[in-house]
């Protein structure tokens, strides 16, 4: 697995690279021992691998009531030790995809506290190790492969967002998708930019009757 970093994350340190970095992912799961667990980042760093991705499972960190995060301090000491940087991805307990696949959305009101309660304990925890580069907020957000539905709650959530945002909009789309005209709700939103792998569509053009994207990637 190879990451590309380009630079730091508000709330971390801010790092920059001119060059790709070679990592790998480590799952860290119950049952493995602490050698077992120094023995993965040991392997990362006698290869020239400074960076891994890491998934945080609440379902590992949260049992019966109790925080216990001593599975992953472990990973995060063995990381500090061989001077890996970890990608910490936010894995909130879920039934989705048997929790391999990562949270999606939230089931209802009860479940979305749930996932702050998740988020500010490890968050807060966690960030106390040099090996910490970056969160991952989500694994995989709209994968279409997944076959995860959005929820009502979601639904609700985001469309109450959205009615307050102000802010420029946009959307990848692959250029044999797009269409003259889409459904829209009352509450939905059009985009005003649209980037495919041919360039990028102002709405104006399209409005005026443009048939084809721009040619360059910032619309000249």
């Amino acid at each position: 697995m190879a990451f590309l970093l380009l630079a730091g994350t508000a709330g971390v340190r801010a790092q920059q690279c001119d060059v790709p970095q070679i990592g790998a992912q480590v799952f860290v799961e119950p049952g493995q021992t602490p050698e077992d667990i120094d023995g993965f980042f040991r392997l990362l760093h006698d290869n020239g691998m400074k960076v891994a991705r890491i998934r945080m499972f609440g379902a590992h960190m949260y049992r019966g009531g109790e925080w216990d995060f001593s599975l992953y301090d472990e990973a995060f000491r063995a990381a500090d030790k061989y001077g890996v940087r970890l990608f910490a991805t936010l894995f909130p307990v879920t039934d989705e995809l048997n929790d391999v696949g990562g949270f999606k959305f939230p089931r209802s009101k009860a479940h979305l506290r749930e996932i702050d309660d998740y988020i500010t304990a490890v968050v807060s925890h966690f960030r106390q190790y040099e090996s910490l580069w970056t969160w991952v907020l989500q694994n995989e957000p709209g994968s279409g492969g997944t076959r995860v539905a959005m929820t009502d709650l979601a639904r609700e959530v985001y469309d109450r967002w959205l009615a307050d945002y102000a802010g420029c909009t946009a959307a990848l789309c692959r250029t044999a998708l797009l269409l003259p005209q889409v459904p829209r709700a009352p509450h939905d939103r059009g985009v005003e930019l649209v980037l495919t792998e041919h360039g990028l569509y102002r709405a104006d053009a399209q409005r005026s009757g443009a048939q084809r994207p721009r040619s360059s990637p910032d619309g000249t």
